[in-house]
């Protein structure tokens, strides 16, 4: 799924929803209808900029993934097979260019019309003299591009999952600061009969269910876990 239609997903909390999900829940807000849409929108987009930020500055991924519809990135193997196409292509030109017979050179020269270039100080130089400068910085490019490709790591054959998993526990993070704030509660799990409950697990699934379309969030209770667990250290204090 493309970034913007994560976005777009937020549309979805409106004060009509929310008062659906509070109604099923009977949860009182300690602010209005349209602050705690606010909340969870802003929250939520929070948290969707964080996973697609980090899956793409990362090699390994594990955050960028949506759990409605598609992952929007593409595997490292396909990224690394793309930057490998293109760096081939820029090594035919380089080699084409080069391999030119001369009476093709000899044209290219007679055409050459000259330039001044100011950088301090004029320099005149011709065309013909920017296609060796150019080939030389196509060079330089395909070397970064090989050195970039040699820093890909292949993701585990279940990355995707992986990383679905990922977002929601930042989903989970980012919506348990909006529902603490909203309902003076912790947003802590209640356990009853192995089954996990308690109102914020039950207002973040509606959430889930209301925005990403998620009927039931695969492993609810590992995904709240481990939010709370980032959420403290969060609340830490740093010693200085």
């Amino acid at each position: 799924m493309h970034p913007d239609d994560l976005y777009s997903a937020l549309e979805a909390v409106t004060p009509e929803a929310m008062q659906c999900i509070l109604d099923d829940l009977d949860l009182t807000p300690q602010v209005t209808l349209d602050q705690l849409c606010l909340m969870v929108r802003r929250e939520l987009s929070l948290s969707i900029q964080i996973g697609l930020d980090v899956s793409y500055r990362t090699n390994a991924g594990f955050f960028g993934a949506t759990p409605r519809g598609p992952v929007h990135r593409k595997s490292n193997v396909h990224v690394q097979k793309e930057l490998a196409n293109v760096r081939q292509q820029a090594l035919s030109l380089v080699q084409s260019i080069s391999e030119l017979s001369s009476e093709a050179k000899s044209v290219l020269r007679l055409n050459s019309q000259p330039q001044t270039i100011t950088n301090g100080m004029q320099e005149c130089r011709t065309d013909w003299d920017k296609i060796y400068t150019a080939l030389q910085d196509i060079c330089s490019l395909v070397d970064y591009m090989e050195r970039t490709e040699r820093t890909i790591v292949p993701q585990s054959p279940r990355w995707v999952e992986a990383e679905k998993q990922e977002q929601r526990i930042i989903h989970a993070l980012y919506l348990s600061i909006a529902f603490e704030q909203a309902f003076d509660k912790t947003a802590a799990i209640v356990k009853w009969h192995d089954e996990v409950e308690g109102v914020w697990s039950l207002f973040f699934q509606a959430i889930m269910r209301l925005v990403f379309r998620e009927e039931k969030v695969p492993s609810l209770e590992k995904v709240l876990d481990e939010a709370r667990k980032r959420f403290r250290i969060l609340q830490a204090p740093i010693n200085i």
